[in-house]
């Protein structure tokens, strides 16, 4: 069977639009489906609450709302503390998706966050030298008291880990 010659550029004409709208088709609902991927990846993970008292006591808590993400932060932190913790709370922070460390620093005590664990590690290097050298906190050796993992779980360090500060800029 023979085509006339505009019956064949009008048989690859629609051809080529049915495979060029297939592929654009395709390529929306991957970028659609990449992009919700993503959105869903932001907001899937529950709010992560760590708290420390003065006294060195502590408490996390991972709950897909944020509020009672912080009060049974505060609550698990009362409960470890018995009644010299009346300032559990006072230092308490809330992230998703990201990691917590604990400090204590004597009596002085502070939270750092960051993406990764070394992030948070570095956030807390930062932390203690502004204490140290801006508000002029003498601060003795900072030990990690707890570190929370992005998925919210918490975990007492294996040995003790001392904040390792740089030279004082003073």
């Amino acid at each position: 069977m023979a085509f006339s010659r505009s019956r064949r550029r009008s048989i690859w004409t629609r051809s080529a639009a049915a495979l060029f709208a297939a592929g654009l088709v395709g390529f929306v609902a991957l970028s659609a489906a990449g992009r919700a991927e993503t959105e869903r990846q932001e907001w899937d993970h529950d709010w992560v609450a760590l708290t420390i008292a003065q006294n060195g006591s502590w408490g996390a808590a991972a709950n897909g709302n944020l509020t009672r993400a912080m009060m049974q932060a505060i609550r698990q932190c009362f409960a470890k503390s018995g009644k010299s913790g009346n300032d559990c709370g006072a230092e308490i922070t809330t992230v998703r998706a990201a990691w917590s460390l604990a400090y204590a620093c004597g009596d002085y005590t502070f939270v750092a966050n960051g993406d990764t664990s070394a992030d948070a590690r570095l956030a807390a290097i930062t932390r203690a030298a502004e204490l140290r050298d801006i508000v002029g906190l003498e601060l003795p050796a900072c030990a990690l008291v707890v570190a929370v993992g992005a998925d919210g779980r918490a975990a007492p360090p294996d040995r003790r880990e001392i904040l390792a500060l740089p030279a004082s800029r003073r």
